[in-house]
């Protein structure tokens, strides 16, 4: 896979190509993204155009403001003096990227992602950010140490690749839900919940590194029916049931419905 060591020296905005040391150049296309994957059959697939057009509408009406402040102060406070990148990993249409870049104000950035419907929109969603086609799960295109920050909001997590991008310094900042995360409509046929021992295992998997910050985010939503079919439709769920699936699940539910949201954020850096 190609390195893009220029990300670590340049913002974005300064750059119309994307070249590696191997003399690979990559044009930055009309949608604003350049894709760097590989041929071959994906262990997944990107989010729908209609999972995206639903994560703009629910995002959009700022329901998951309390996550976006928090995961913004808590990179403020963990952040280098020096401008370096940023890269938020499988991080869909950078609405996250762009908050944290809102205040990191010398940083630039970086998404990854596997839908063209969101990279098309994370391409645009902020003036230092820049949107990369790339399988989280398959070898990242950055160079070793590019990374000052990775953010990982509900998304897969390769360890093995982001040890190898994070810098020396560099902070993981990761967003899982937890337990009680959206339990009030984990009655509706089709809905998927929180794994079992989701926490335990994520402990296990992120050994080599250690918390530094724990913050805690819950909160409650009041949703209409079309918000709630937008808030199952964005999500996994949006993988195993279509859009007609989706509404007749949410004409069982009253027109207003209560919904907590629950989400752990912890900021980690390498142990030793």
């Amino acid at each position: 896979m190609a390195a893009l060591p220029a990300l670590r020296r340049h913002p974005p905005s300064a750059m119309r190509n994307l070249a590696c040391p191997a003399g690979h150049s990559f044009d930055i296309a009309r949608q604003g993204y350049v894709s760097l994957l590989r041929g071959g059959r994906r262990r997944h697939r990107g989010d729908s155009t209609a999972m995206v057009a639903r994560r703009e509408h629910f995002l959009g009406q700022d329901h998951y403001r309390p996550l976006r402040s928090t995961l913004t102060s808590v990179a403020v406070e963990l952040a280098p003096t020096e401008p370096r990148l940023v890269v938020d990993l499988a991080g869909g249409t950078g609405h996250y990227l762009s908050a944290v870049l809102d205040g990191l104000t010398q940083h630039w950035g970086l998404t990854t992602d596997l839908s063209p419907a969101a990279l098309r929109r994370a391409a645009r969603a902020h003036p230092r950010a820049a949107a990369i086609a790339s399988d989280a799960w398959e070898e990242l295109p950055l160079a070793p140490g590019t990374a000052a920050h990775v953010l990982n909001v509900f998304g897969p997590r390769n360890i093995t690749e982001i040890d190898r991008v994070l810098a020396d310094d560099g902070v993981l900042l990761i967003a899982t839900a937890a337990p009680d995360h959206l339990h009030e409509l984990r009655r509706l046929d089709g809905t998927l919940g929180v794994a079992p021992r989701k926490r335990e295992r994520l402990q296990a998997a992120l050994r080599a590194f250690e918390p530094v910050i724990r913050q805690p985010v819950t909160w409650r939503l009041a949703l209409s029916r079309p918000e709630v079919a937008n808030l199952l439709g964005m999500g996994p769920t949006g993988h195993h049931l279509d859009e007609r699936e989706i509404e007749a699940q949410v004409a069982r539910l009253p027109p207003l419905v209560g919904v907590t949201a629950s989400i752990d954020v912890v900021g980690l850096r390498r142990r030793g």
